[in-house]
């Protein structure tokens, strides 16, 4: 099970998550950051399942785009892929990058 809260406010927006990572036969086994930061856009990348996955969406997602926008825009498509986006898949939508 993942947490994952954001809370919006006028001048800032604050994001919290649990940090317990399991086995895969469910057991705990520590905690693991879930988020990983865009800090050029800003943004950030949090997600449940592999912690990993975080991380691997960030890193192809970062070099692609240029503002928030592109993102937001490219990341509904991408995300719902069968098979984990890369940089030679996640194009910003409507581009030809």
């Amino acid at each position: 099970m993942t947490a994952l809260n954001c809370f919006v406010t006028p001048n800032a927006v604050h994001f919290a998550t649990d940090g317990a990572a399991y086995l895969t036969d469910g057991s705990p086994c520590g905690q693991n950051q879930k988020v990983a930061i865009l800090a050029h856009l800003p943004a950030i990348i949090a997600v449940r399942g592999p912690i990993a996955l975080a991380q691997i969406v960030a890193a192809n997602a970062a070099p692609l785009f240029c503002t928030f926008d592109e993102l937001v825009a490219a990341a509904p498509e991408h995300l719902r892929a069968p098979t984990p986006p890369t940089s030679k898949t996640w194009r910003p939508a409507g581009s030809g990058r």
